[in-house]
Order: structure tokens, then C-alpha cells, then sequence
């Protein structure tokens, strides 16, 4: 068929590659990985040199929610494409995979203005509520342009979202994760750099004018790293037969994908309405690290998912035993060490950011407790996923997340900046201990460390 005789869907077909390039895959998205917490960090710091912490965790809010919000422009229908994508290339059927790409470009053009007009008439109204920051007096206050710059950003990051979830599926990992996880915060590092040097005054709605151009930036730059990745369908006749499936399966994930790519924007935006918003720019700074705390775990994922997939999409279960137990082994003893480095060191990371960042340290320290849930119950979700068994990860999720969204601001309100932290660490460990059961029982499969540790014996 002239569809598999393109290199790399020709390769996707092909068999499995050796661990060692496994290791290498998961490797080169962890850098990339490392490289976007890297700036992220930097930018954060480079921020409390421009803003007080009240602003830094109103600036740092507006980002968040701006790419939370983004996940519902695709209905999160671009997160399956691991299964809807990759699948049926597999097999040979180019129809429904030309199919799946169309409808999900339709969706993106439906619902990118309502999710913009939302967001902003969201954060406008709590800004008119009296939770404002008390800006200019001008025709239109600081708060306000900031919030509208940053809904410009949400088209932009969810074209950097389809580009990297499509990139995963057809094994442009590489390219996939430097242009989703590094790039955009790596060119807002480097304009915050610049703005600091020049002495130019700090503001929130300048900040948000360069996040929107790193946006630009990134998204461009991910079109030329991943062109001609979509050319060998360009020419199939779409089937969208299966839309109502690919639909509510991405709708069914959708809640997963809070807890799996935006927890801290989740947990982020939940605390705002349990702590002050001095506490909140403190507690926005150590939410920053869970992106070095779980890079590792997401590198992982990201690097095995699609040979998880296509190894249970062709029946061979020996096979994903024995990739489930790799995957394992490669996230648990570096997430181990990580953990117990930042226990030792919180205190002088959150010092970089200035004496008031003080009371941080022992939220930081709580919250390293988060990336070990993940590495100790395995992928759950990625199986559960494959095997077609959404609706149970929805149910799961939902309830989670429901009492994630109403535990962190009440600990907060009752027991600070610490309260937020531990309610959020105490309903991941819940969350992956469901999943982690419900896969067992579903799927057959276990990919804790319990299940590597009965594989390897």
C-alpha cells in the first residue's frame, strides 16, 4: 500500500525496536522535558524580580487556566490519536486515520472562539467580583489587558497540543516533545531575561503580551519541525464513520488529561479561591516544580506509549508485559531520587526567589510527594485507554477531580499554603490507586512496580 510505503509510517509498522532505543526515546523527551521546566523555573524566577507575589501568582494563574482551557478548543479528541491515528495505519485502514485528523481540525475551528469568549468573560467577572489586584485606573485596567492577551494565547497552544499528540502517535517523538514542552517556555524565558536587564517596569499585561509571542513563536517553529508528518494522508478519502466513538472517548479522557498534563494548573486554579493572594504567588511558585518533579514519569509515558499500543492493538501480551515492566523500572528509582533531593534542598529553592518565599519550602516538600504515585501504580491510564475501557477512567477521574476541586480550597482556607498542598497530593495517591485496581481488573495487566517486580522474577 504507497500510504505504508512512507519511512515513517513504514517504520510504525514495522516491529518493535530494541529497549536501548526505547531508553533513548524516553532520554531525548525527558531532556526536552528538563529543558522546559529549566525555563519555566527561570522564567518564575525572573518573575518575582519584576512583580510582587500577588501579581506573580495572578500572571502565573492567567497561563495556567489559558492552557487548561485550551484542552476543550479539540474536546480533548486529539489525546487518543495514539489509538485513533496510530491504529489504523497499523492495520492498514489510511480511511478512518484521514477521517480522525479531518474531524478533529473541524472541532478546533468550531470551538477555539467559544472557549476564548469563556475564558475571558470568566476571569473578567472574578476581577469584578473583588478579587482584582487593584491595577491602573486607565480605560481598561492592567488586569483586564492581561486577561485578553492571554486568551489570544489559547488557539496557539492548542495547535502546539495537535502537533505533539499527533507527533507521539506517528514516532516523531523528538520533534514532538521539543516543540511542545521546550520551546514556548524557553523563548519566555529569554524575553523575560531581556526585560529585566533593560530595567523596563514590570507589568502584568506586558507579561502576558510576551507570553502570547513565545506562543507564536513555538507554534510556528513546531509547523517546520513536523511538516510533511500529515502528507501521507493528504490524499486519503476521510471516513469519519467512527466520530461519535473518537468523540466520546477523547471527552471520556478528557478529565484524565487534568490530572495527567495540567495538575498543577488544576490544583493551581483551585486554591485561588481558598488562599490570599499574597499565599497564592507562593503557592504558584512551588506548583512550578512539579514540572521537574514528574518530567521524568511524562518522558517515560510519552516514549512507550505508542509500542504499548501497538503491541496490544496485534494480541501480543508477552510483549506488553514486558514493556509495561521496562517502563516501570526506567521511572521508579529516578523518581525516587528526585524526591528525596528536593526534601534536602526546598529550603534554599524557594530562597532563589526571595526572602517572602520563605513559607514555600514545606509546600515544595509535600508536594515532591506527587510524582511517586505515578511511578509506583504505573500507566493506568494508557492502558485503560487502548484497550477501550474510557468510560471507567471517566468515572474514576471525575469523581477525583469533583473532590480534588473542593478539598484544595477548603485546606487551604483552614490550613494554608501546606492544607492546598496535602489535600492535593492525598487525591492523586487515591486517583492512581483506583486506576491502578480498575486496570487489574479490566485489562489483566499490571504495570506497578508490584507487576515489574513479578515479571523480572
Amino acid at each position: 500500500m504507497k500510504l505504508l510505503q512512507h519511512p515513517t509510517l513504514a517504520a510504525i509498522v514495522s516491529g518493535e525496536r530494541p529497549f536501548w532505543s526505547m531508553v533513548g526515546h524516553a532520554s531525548g523527551v525527558f531532556l526536552a522535558r528538563f529543558g522546559g521546566a529549566f525555563s519555566n523555573f527561570f522564567f518564575a524566577l525572573i518573575l518575582a524580580r519584576l512583580l510582587p507575589p500577588d501579581e506573580v501568582g495572578f500572571v502565573l494563574l492567567l497561563s495556567s487556566l489559558a492552557m487548561l482551557i485550551a484542552l476543550f478548543a479539540t474536546m480533548n479528541v486529539e489525546n487518543v490519536a495514539v489509538r485513533f491515528l496510530l491504529q489504523p495505519i497499523a492495520r492498514g485502514e489510511p480511511g478512518p486515520a484521514a477521517g480522525y485528523v479531518a474531524f478533529v481540525r473541524k472541532i478546533c475551528l468550531r470551538m477555539t472562539p467559544v472557549v476564548m469568549i469563556i475564558y475571558g468573560a470568566a476571569l473578567i467577572g472574578r476581577e469584578y467580583t473583588g478579587s482584582g489586584l487593584g491595577g491602573d485606573s486607565g480605560l481598561v485596567p492592567r488586569e483586564f489587558r492581561a486577561i485578553l492577551i492571554a486568551a489570544l494565547c489559547i488557539p496557539f497552544f492548542t495547535g502546539l497540543r495537535l502537533g505533539n499528540r499527533y507527533g507521539v502517535a506517528l514516532d516523531r517523538v523528538m520533534r514532538s516533545a521539543i516543540s511542545w514542552g521546550f520551546l514556548r517556555p524557553f523563548f519566555l524565558m529569554l524575553m523575560a531575561a531581556a526585560l529585566l536587564l533593560s530595567g523596563t517596569e514590570g507589568r502584568i499585561d506586558l507579561i502576558a503580551g510576551l507570553a502570547l509571542i513565545a506562543c507564536v513563536l513555538a507554534w510556528g517553529l513546531q509547523q517546520w519541525l513536523l511538516k510533511g508528518m500529515m502528507a501521507p494522508l493528504a490524499h486519503v478519502r476521510p471516513d469519519m464513520s467512527d466520530k461519535k466513538e473518537w468523540l466520546s472517548t477523547g471527552l471520556y479522557l478528557s478529565v484524565t488529561v487534568v490530572f495527567l498534563d495540567f495538575f498543577p494548573n488544576i490544583v493551581l486554579f483551585a486554591a485561588s479561591f481558598g488562599l490570599s493572594s499574597g499565599s497564592l504567588g507562593l503557592f504558584a511558585i512551588a506548583v512550578q516544580f512539579i514540572g521537574f518533579l514528574r518530567m521524568g514519569i511524562m518522558a517515560v509515558n510519552t516514549a512507550t506509549a505508542p509500542k504499548i499500543s501497538k503491541a496490544i492493538s496485534t494480541g501480543h501480551e508477552t510483549q506488553v508485559r514486558r514493556l509495561l515492566a521496562q517502563t516501570t523500572l526506567l521511572k521508579i528509582g529516578p523518581t525516587v531520587a528526585v524526591t528525596a533531593l528536593v526534601w534536602l534542598i526546598a529550603p534554599w529553592l524557594v530562597s532563589l526567589f526571595g526572602s517572602e518565599y520563605g513559607p514555600a519550602a514545606q509546600t515544595l516538600r509535600i508536594i515532591a510527594i506527587l510524582p511517586l504515585a505515578s511511578a509506583i501504580f504505573g500507566p493506568s491510564v494508557t492502558l485503560l485507554n487502548v484497550v477501550g475501557h474510557q468510560r471507567a477512567v471517566f468515572r474514576l477521574s471525575l469523581i477525583s477531580l469533583a473532590i480534588l476541586v473542593v478539598a484544595v480550597p477548603v485546606a487551604g482556607r483552614y490550613y494554608g499554603l501546606n492544607g492546598a498542598a496535602g489535600a492535593a497530593v492525598v487525591m492523586m495517591v487515591i486517583w492512581e490507586g483506583l486506576l491502578w485496581l480498575r486496570t487489574r481488573k479490566l485489562t489483566g495487566y499490571d504495570g506497578s512496580i508490584l507487576g515489574a517486580i513479578r515479571h523480572w522474577r
